[in-house]
């Protein structure tokens, strides 16, 4: 479990010069000598009289809820915006002391009675905790680092800063700004915003005049692609060149592949083409019937053989894998 800050209960005292009162020694000086706690015992005692005699006495005893639902819900909101307990609390509009103890167990002298996290919380304060969303949480600043190489290896796989900026619904000059490095910080919800962004996208290389141009401008940039990265939001990791290359030939889609081959007229990406043309070349195949399978010019499918490194076919070799050609 991660270490919790301690209330510390007994070193804090009062300032000599001025006498005890619950308000300034309790509250601000955090002090809990014997006279502190005390008038503390006292005031709680006074309120619960209160409560009681106003017919409010569900306040002094609250009905109270596990605290694993409300520890989990805690846990995602952290998860999906970054946020801190403090924030939680405060959109909430319960104790940040509370939250605190929930996600990580009871503090000070109570953690040597109660080990591990309290197993109930306030019904009230559950319910506001378990309403929170992340749009209710005000927005911290956090680093921009795995913002912008998550934005720079989407154009490294061929988007253009134009369809990113569209995506995320912001300026193109803003996101021109951002993956040029000249944010250090962003908001919680652009981050999020990229991350969900970039975990659609990363595998999906476009192909196209306008995906070159991406391409080129990333290139031109030292930007690498989604493989490079072991920890993307680690200021201090180093991309890997080896896997630094797009994800273009790694990631084709299986099925439009399967329909090309099985002779329907399909839309074919760059990297779907490259998968028809090694398959079909696989099983000797000439350029140009490789070329009416899928639809395109023979000099397309000459390119990706020279693309892919694959040697030209034989006519013997093209012979004996048609059936057409036997009577030639």
């Amino acid at each position: 479990m991660t270490a919790a800050p301690l209330r510390d209960r007994g070193r804090h005292t009062c300032p000599v010069d001025h006498p005890h009162d619950l308000d300034t020694c309790w509250r601000d000086h955090g002090c809990r000598c014997d006279q502190c706690r005390h008038l503390r015992k006292m005031e709680r005692q006074r309120r619960r009289n209160r409560m009681i005699a106003y017919g409010r006495a569900d306040e002094v005893s609250p009905t109270t809820v596990p605290a694993e639902e409300v520890r989990a819900h805690i846990v995602q909101l952290r998860e999906r915006g970054r946020f801190g307990l403090d924030r939680i609390a405060d959109a909430a509009q319960v104790s940040r002391t509370l939250v605190l103890d929930v996600y990580y167990g009871p503090r000070g002298r109570e953690k040597e009675s109660r080990q591990g996290r309290p197993r109930r919380v306030r019904e009230v304060a559950a319910r506001r905790l378990l309403a929170v969303t992340v749009d209710q949480i005000s927005a911290p600043l956090v680093p921009a680092t795995g913002t912008v190489r998550r934005l720079q290896a989407l154009v490294a796989v061929g988007y253009s800063q134009t369809q990113l900026s569209e995506s995320l619904g912001v300026q193109v000059t803003i996101l021109s700004h951002l993956i040029h490095g000249q944010r250090q910080r962003v908001t919680a919800a652009t981050y999020v915003a990229a991350l969900e962004l970039f975990r659609q996208l990363w595998s999906q290389p476009q192909s196209g005049t306008r995906a070159e141009q991406a391409r080129a401008v990333a290139r031109g940039n030292g930007w690498v692609g989604p493989l490079a990265w072991d920890d993307i939001d680690d200021p201090g990791e180093q991309p890997n060149i080896d896997g630094a290359g797009e994800v273009a030939d790694e990631y084709f889609d299986a099925a439009v592949v399967e329909l090309a081959l099985s002779g329907v007229h399909v839309k074919l990406r760059d990297v779907d083409r490259h998968e028809c043309v090694r398959r079909l070349h696989a099983q000797r195949w000439g350029d140009r019937r490789i070329a009416d399978k899928l639809g395109c010019a023979i000099k397309t499918v000459e390119r990706d053989r020279a693309h892919l490194a694959l040697p030209g076919i034989g006519r013997a070799e093209r012979r004996a894998a048609d059936p057409r050609m036997k009577g030639e």
